[in-house]
């Protein structure tokens, strides 16, 4: 019988309204930035050495003026062309669940989500068993 341990999660938003034509990229950067230090401060302190600590990093978009948004990962917010890659990621994402995308329409991002993860090591009931 295995038995494993569970990864290390823990969440950060910060909440934004951003009309992603006036964004720019050097503030999504430190947006982006910002979450991931305090993640990396708050794992840190809890014992969790830096190195082994992972983001997964995402948005909340909407069209302006709808009251329902779309999360997406981001995969490199630290790129000249974030916003460009957002909008069309937003778009695409809206393509796929609703059908259709509205490509000259405002897109506003509504929060920024950073995820931290830390992986622990995987532990075997069995091979605990053996060396008792």
């Amino acid at each position: 019988m295995a038995c494993s341990a569970a990864d290390i999660e823990q969440d950060y938003v910060q909440s934004v309204l951003v009309d992603l034509s006036d964004a720019e990229p050097t503030d999504i950067a430190k947006d982006f930035q910002n979450l991931e230090a305090r993640a990396t401060n708050d794992l840190v302190e809890e014992g969790f050495e830096q190195q082994k600590i992972e983001f997964l990093r995402e948005v909340d978009a909407r069209y302006g003026g709808q009251g329902f948004e779309i999360r997406f990962p981001v995969e490199d917010p630290y790129t000249s062309k974030v916003a460009e890659i957002i909008r069309n990621d937003f778009h695409a994402g809206h393509r796929r669940r609703y059908g259709h995308a509205a490509e000259n329409e405002t897109v506003v991002i509504v929060s920024y989500r950073v995820r931290a993860i830390v992986r622990t090591d995987k532990v075997s009931a069995t091979a605990s068993r053996r060396n008792r």
